[in-house]
């Protein structure tokens, strides 16, 4: 019989051991990673998947914020436009509101020139009454006195309403006649 190595002689040593080990450890790896490497693959199209619905929602995205800022744009030139024109209604409404007060003034003074002028008016009225009362009681004594009244009519001259002191005649009073009138202004024997 030939001899054998030593190494052939034992019954399963312990390298044999160690190398049918290594031998499964490299075999369930390999099983491992090919299991492995398939599981990566669908997460690899999960993920793939994902980043499309991702890209896709960012491309919509990016689209409504160009439609939302050309909106901004618009909006922004219309608030622009819309307070141009409130600023010129406020200066417009001032230079009315301006215009009404200073016709309110002139509406007050007006008011108080014409307050003034009817007191006047009044007043000359009051003074021109008081004046032809004492000489219409005048003429009427003096015509009661020459033997006539003063309801007879009017004097027959100047002179006749001269002498009975009731100078100037006005219209409408007793003694004046349209005959002692010149002028014809309602004023006689001026």
């Amino acid at each position: 019989m030939s001899e054998k190595p030593g190494f052939f002689q034992r019954p399963m040593s312990r390298i044999v051991g160690a190398v049918i080990g290594g031998v499964a450890l490299v075999v369930g790896m390999a099983v491992g990673a090919a299991i492995g490497a398939s599981g990566q693959a669908d997460q690899v199209q999960e993920l793939e998947a994902a980043n499309a619905q991702v890209s896709e929602r960012l491309e919509r995205a990016q689209v409504a914020e160009k439609e939302a800022e050309s909106v901004a744009v618009a909006a922004g030139e219309e608030a622009d436009e819309l307070r141009t024109q409130v600023t010129e209604l406020e200066n417009e409404l001032a230079s009315v509101t301006k215009k009404v007060g200073e016709q309110r003034e002139k509406a007050e003074e007006a008011t108080a020139l014409v307050a003034e002028r009817d007191a006047r008016i009044q007043e000359l009225e009051a003074q021109m009454a008081a004046a032809v009362a004492p000489q219409s009681d005048a003429s009427q004594h003096d015509a009661t006195q020459s033997g006539g009244s003063a309801s007879t009519g009017p004097f027959q001259n100047c002179t006749e309403a001269r002498s009975a002191g009731a100078t100037p005649l006005y219209a409408g009073n007793p003694g004046y006649g349209s005959h002692l009138d010149r002028d014809g202004d309602g004023v006689a024997c001026e």
